[in-house]
Formats: C-alpha cells, structure tokens, sequence
C-alpha cells in the first residue's frame, strides 16, 4: 500500500539562473519515491526541472501565450543516503517560479509509475486542470500537477473535488511581472480505470493573456500478493 510521507514548496520572485534548493519533508527514507514539479512564469521557453543527480524528468513542457508558462515534473527513487533537499532549476528569464514536491513509500521499485503520465497545456487562463489517465493497479496513486502563469497570479487555490495532500507554491515577482503558481495533490484510485482530476478551484482573477501546464501522474503500488511454497504432504492409499 502506498503511503504519503509528506510535502512542501519553494518559490523565488524571479530566476537570476541559480538554483532554488527546496527542502524535503522529514522522514524521507530509503527507497522512498519523490516527485518534484513546478517551474516560472516567463516570456520564453525556458528549461525549468532539477539538477540534483538522478532525477528522472517525466515532463516538459512550455505553453506560450502573453504570460508564458514553463514546467517540469521529475522523480526520485531515494538511495541508501536519502536526499534532504533537492535543487530546482531557474532559468534567469522567470519572473516568479515555484516548486513542489510529494514523497510517497511503498511504490513498484522496478515501475514506479502506473501508467505513462498525461500532459496538457492551455492558452488563455491559469487555472490548471490535469488531464485524464488511466490506471491499471488497483489502489495506484494519481497525482495531480500544474503551473499556471498571469499577472494576477493565487497562493491559495485549492485541490480539485476528491484530492488530499494539497500543497501549492507561489511566485509573485515585485514589479508586478508574470507571475507563477505550482500545485500538486494526491488521490487513491481503488478501481483501475480512468481518473478525470476537476479544475483547481478559487483562483482569484484569471485573464486572457495567462497560460498553464499540468500533468497526471500514477504511482504503482509494490505488490501485496504473497505466493507461499507449497510443500508435498504425505499420504496413505486405503484399500
């Protein structure tokens, strides 16, 4: 069964082309899986993600409209020396940036993910809707993620109808440039199938010139199906 360890963000008000460090949630553990998302708002296309070593990008993507939006989404199976922080990407182009991030124990260790993560990304509103994925593993975990990015951007949007373990990171640059919003939140699929995660919802003043990005990403429990050894049981032929 999957387990949530915990959460946290990180954000900057603009790029300057060094990293941010985020700090992770206490507890991570060995062979936990970390999952990092975010990136800027810009007028560019840009390389957000991480360069803390054996990340594995899972998305990259760039939508462009009059506030550009410019995310990654990443993961890492920890070793034997888990991480205490990871370092994100920022591009000296962003405005505001923000980072995520989920850990998460008991995953598949030779699959971590279900099913290949979805992406999408729209023009003209910030508001981040993920897209659909189906999953295959009873109980498998659906993350919902996204950036979106305006000039009127929300700290305080929340988690579409079904989703726990909110957390969101803000971006809010000073000169009242794009500005970046960051979310992610979890929910526990029981039944194989297709999972829809709703809108984010309460974002204070979406606009025309805003853009988004978002991915859906299915965590793959370990297996909980124990196969014993059968043993030859001796027996007497009656006659």
């Amino acid at each position: 069964m999957l387990t949530f360890v915990g959460s946290n963000s990180a954000n900057r008000v603009n790029g300057t082309g060094s990293d941010l460090n985020m700090t992770l949630p206490g507890g991570v553990a060995t062979n936990d899986v970390v999952y990092v998302c975010g990136g800027g708002g810009s007028d560019a296309n840009d390389n957000p993600g991480v360069s803390t070593a054996d990340y594995i990008e899972l998305a990259d993507l760039y939508s462009n409209d009059t506030d550009d939006s410019n995310f990654s989404a990443n993961r890492k199976v920890m070793g034997g020396t888990p991480d205490s922080s990871v370092d994100c990407l920022a591009p000296a182009n962003f405005d505001g940036l923000a980072y995520c991030v989920h850990v998460w124990r008991g995953q598949d260790l030779t699959t971590p993910e279900d099913t290949a993560t979805t992406t999408v990304t729209t023009l003209n509103t910030p508001v981040v809707d993920s897209p659909s994925i189906t999953t295959v593993t009873r109980n498998a975990v659906v993350l919902s993620c996204g950036g979106g990015a305006t000039t009127s951007g929300d700290g305080s949007v929340t988690a579409p109808s079904g989703y726990i373990n909110a957390v969101v990171g803000f971006g809010e640059p000073n000169d009242g440039s794009t500005e970046f919003t960051a979310v992610m939140a979890s929910k526990v699929v029981n039944v194989p199938g297709a999972e829809n995660p709703a809108a984010w919802g309460t974002w204070t003043d979406p606009d025309n010139a805003a853009s988004y990005c978002a991915v859906s990403i299915a965590i793959r429990p370990a297996s909980d199906i124990f196969f014993p050894m059968y043993k030859k049981i001796p027996y007497t032929v009656r006659v």
